[in-house]
């Protein structure tokens, strides 16, 4: 079925099957890399740094994965994104990231109150890094090269934790290990916006006229906000986890859920290239389909995977995560692939221009989470918030098949940068 779902996509494009075995291997080390650090990590210091760094990780992650819409707003005006100058896309995601920080920084402390203020003042360069990084990929996914798209943010979130770990166990202080862990990431962020090729040099007056005329574009606004909420709604269980679980149960949560969601990168490799495709006139029917049968066949293997771990190798699991939750994993797993499918149609229904539906959606879909999420903890505990992630990933599905049009927009008008041929090729 694997072969199968990768030899339709390499019938629409030759490149997409070479692309993809290079994403995953990138995407997989990264993960292993902050895994084995973690449960390292749960071995070698006290439950109090250990729960300050799982904190840091998660408002890390979290911040990663807000989108600040600067270049997929732009990238959907006539003139596009690609001639934008470079500067101007870091500054206007670093004002962005200015702004959201003491947002952030309260959500950290209403989670964690006992995280110390040396670690959290260094959140806004940690926003400025997680902006900055996913306004360069999308540059990077709208010229196609979506490998060093998802090389360049997972590889270097990965890499910062997994140093902030290795800090931390060779006896640096929290809030050293974590400060040495942002400035070595936001370092990096820098080069890789020189050496990338992404957006095109300018005189400083050009990079600020042209930082506010994003800045100026409404719709990125929709992109931020719909990420923002899809973000805490679906971040809602660490938040709530993070503040009421032992500190035990929630290390065994965290390290089930990260095992899950970082090596599932079915979402994270196939939507910005949908994105990209539909918004660059590239895009077909025929493109979806493949990415939903890749999308199914690949859920089947993870379910059954995880069935197969617990069958065989109960004791394993118990060790690295400290709890049996076999039942539990196997319906998270069965979440994860629910919400992939919600993923691929919540960027199909953006990139045709439908993002204000988005939203709504996802403060419907917050809201319905957050109070799933707050049960499900105070009750079951652990167990309870992995049965309330397959609630939250239906409803969303479902309220997402049942809004917009993937081919028009809600003016009716063709998709922007599509033809009709396109749409039906």
């Amino acid at each position: 079925m694997v072969s199968l779902a990768l030899g339709r996509l390499r019938r629409l494009d030759p490149r997409l099957t070479s692309r993809a075995i290079l994403a995953v291997a990138i995407y997989a080390a990264a993960a292993a890399l902050l895994l084995v650090s973690v449960v390292a990590l749960r071995r070698s210091v006290s439950t109090h740094d250990l729960r300050a760094l799982l904190g840091f990780i998660f408002i890390s992650s979290t911040v990663a994965g807000l989108e600040p819409g600067t270049v997929k707003a732009a990238a959907l005006q006539p003139r596009g994104a690609m001639d934008r100058p470079r500067a101007s896309v870091v500054l206007a995601s670093a004002l962005k990231a200015v702004v959201v920080a003491p947002f952030v920084g309260l959500v950290w402390r209403f989670a964690e109150p006992q995280t110390p203020w040396s670690v959290v003042s260094w959140l806004p360069l940690v926003c400025v890094a997680g902006f900055t990084v996913t306004d360069l990929r999308v540059l990077l996914d709208l010229q196609g090269r979506h490998a060093a798209a998802l090389g360049l943010k997972q590889g270097l979130s990965a890499g910062a934790h997994a140093l902030a770990a290795l800090l931390l166990i060779l006896g640096l202080p929290i809030a050293a290990a974590i400060g040495v862990s942002t400035l070595v990431r936001l370092a990096a962020v820098a080069a890789a916006a020189m050496r990338l090729g992404v957006g095109v040099a300018a005189p400083p007056s050009v990079v600020w006229r042209e930082a506010r005329a994003m800045l100026g574009d409404p719709r990125w606004l929709d992109f931020a906000a719909t990420s923002a909420l899809g973000s805490v709604s679906g971040s809602a269980d660490r938040i709530i986890g993070l503040r009421y679980l032992p500190a035990a149960d929630y290390s065994a949560y965290y390290l089930t859920f990260e095992s899950l969601s970082r090596f599932w990168l079915i979402p994270f490799l196939l939507a910005p290239i949908v994105f990209a495709r539909r918004v660059g006139g590239q895009a077909s029917r025929r493109l979806v389909a493949g990415a939903r049968m890749v999308t199914a066949v690949a859920g089947i293997a993870l379910i059954i995977g995880v069935f197969s771990v617990f069958a065989f190798a109960p004791s394993l699991i118990a060790s690295l995560v400290g709890a049996r939750l076999m039942l539990p994993t196997l319906a998270l797993s069965v979440a994860v692939v629910l919400g992939s499918f919600a993923q691929l149609r919540m960027t199909q229904l953006q990139a045709a221009g439908w993002s204000r539906m988005v939203l709504i959606v996802t403060i419907v879909t917050g809201a319905v989470s957050a109070v799933a999420f707050l049960i499900a903890a105070l009750k079951y505990g652990a167990a309870g918030l992995m049965y309330a992630w397959v609630v939250r990933s239906a409803f969303e599905l479902a309220f997402l098949m049942c809004v917009g049009s993937a081919d028009h927009g809600p003016s009716g008008a063709e998709t922007p940068g599509r033809s009709p041929a396109a749409a039906d090729s």
